[in-house]
């Protein structure tokens, strides 16, 4: 990881931290994890970085936080497709598309297709990737 983004990744977990422990609202907890999350993420931690968004993923659930939910989601596809776990990628991608078609949110609908069709091609499903787009 090139030092730049590193700082920025700090930084951006500490943020989150002192959000959380600033305000103590529902939304700063699960928003705190998942910044550190993508901490282990870009330092190429995939255990660690499924632990924390395992654990945004579990308190937005028992908060009924919706956005939470799907962001969760999303962040485990994305971190399961870049460590090779395709099938659990395809699953969480799928979790995030039904929760933000049901939210209304058209962009993320978007991008969880594009998600999705990242999938299928690494599989070599090309035509599936090409039919969902």
């Amino acid at each position: 990881m090139p030092p730049w983004l590193f700082v920025l990744t700090v930084l951006a977990v500490a943020s989150a931290f002192i959000l959380y422990v600033r305000f103590r609202n529902r939304f700063t907890r699960p928003a705190a994890l998942a910044r550190l999350g993508n901490f282990y993420f870009f330092r190429g931690e995939c255990d660690k970085a499924e632990k924390m968004y395992r654990k945004a993923l579990e308190i937005s659930r028992r908060l009924g936080i919706e956005e939470g939910i799907a962001s969760g989601c999303s962040s485990l596809g994305i971190l399961f497709r870049t460590c090779g776990n395709l099938d659990r990628a395809e699953e969480m991608h799928a979790k995030a598309l039904e929760t933000h078609m049901r939210l209304g949110y058209e962009a993320s609908v978007a991008r969880d297709y594009e998600d999705l069709a990242v999938v299928y091609s690494k599989r070599g499903d090309f035509d599936k990737a090409e039919q969902i787009l």
